[in-house]
């Protein structure tokens, strides 16, 4: 029996990625999690305006 583990949100996908040692960039984060540039910019902006 294995045991599955819920996947994690993108929010908390795109946090990990710009906690790493090398940060990540709007090309990066785009291609990893699938989506447009705009949105990961609109992400990046949402995440800022909550303190992160």
């Amino acid at each position: 029996m294995t045991k599955q583990t819920k996947p994690k949100t993108k929010k908390a996908q795109l946090m990990q990625l710009l906690t790493r040692k090398t940060g990540a960039d709007v090309a990066t984060i785009s291609e990893k999690l699938g989506w447009l540039p705009h949105t990961t910019r609109a992400a990046l902006t949402g995440l800022r305006k909550a303190g992160f």
